[in-house]
């Protein structure tokens, strides 16, 4: 369980496919920063994540960016829990 007095900043750097590839692919980058009940940065890091779609169609694209979206979510959920003080 997290503490109730930690504030979560975060700044979605990419949310974007690329077609420079075939079939195109989903890049993600978010970043965030901890802050503790003092307002003190508690840590920082970026998350980066490429998801490659089945095909160029937009329903296979739109499923990258939901595979991408989960996998981010579940680093971010991992890295929360490692690192919020007790």
């Amino acid at each position: 369980r997290l503490p109730h007095d930690l504030l979560l900043l975060s700044e979605l750097r990419h949310f974007q496919s690329e077609y420079d590839t075939s079939p195109p692919s989903v890049n993600l980058q978010l970043d965030v920063q901890l802050l503790g009940a003092d307002q003190q940065p508690v840590a920082s890091t970026s998350f980066a994540i490429r998801e490659r779609a089945t095909s160029t169609g937009i329903p296979d694209v739109v499923s990258a960016f939901g595979s991408a979206t989960d996998r981010l979510t579940e680093q971010l959920a991992s890295w929360l829990i490692t690192n919020a003080p007790n």
